[in-house]
């Protein structure tokens, strides 16, 4: 494979990574100090085919608790889109009902329009009703009358 060019440096390579450095660390000071030219994905394979597979570090309690607060932020995000999209399933399900209301208010105001009833026919129907409230005027007036005399 191509871990020729890796092998002299063996021991180099696994002082780095004792130390707690990146693939990436690595891949570059062994391109600065040894000017051996190779990726992270090759010295990944190279320790692992030698029975050091390079397993990350553990993590710091600071770096924990930021993992976490990240985890948690993206739940967070992911429910509020899930809110979002229900949000809008919601409003666009009300902006029908909204669009029948008003072709029915608007069907309403025609026939309205069509039905208005002529000066005379609104006059006759005040006087009517100024009459009959004058007569049960009266007659509460009349029994207010008999029953204080």
């Amino acid at each position: 494979m191509a871990f020729e060019t890796l092998k002299p440096h063996r021991g180099f390579i696994e002082a780095l990574k004792k130390d707690g450095k990146t693939l990436a660390q690595i891949v570059e000071r062994l391109a600065d100090e040894k000017a051996v030219s190779t990726t992270t994905g090759t010295l990944s394979r190279y320790l692992a085919s030698i029975g050091s597979p390079f397993r990350p570090r553990e993590l710091s309690p600071q770096e924990h608790a930021g993992v976490d607060q990240t985890v948690l932020l993206t739940e967070i995000f992911a429910e509020m889109q899930g809110a979002k999209e229900e949000n809008r399933a919601v409003l666009e399900h009300l902006a029908g009902k909204v669009a029948v209301l008003s072709a029915t208010v608007e069907e309403f105001e025609k026939l309205l329009s069509r039905a208005r009833p002529e000066a005379g026919v609104i006059r006759r129907i005040w006087a009517r009703a100024f009459i009959v409230t004058l007569l049960v005027n009266a007659v509460i007036a009349g029994g207010v009358w008999w029953v204080l005399r």
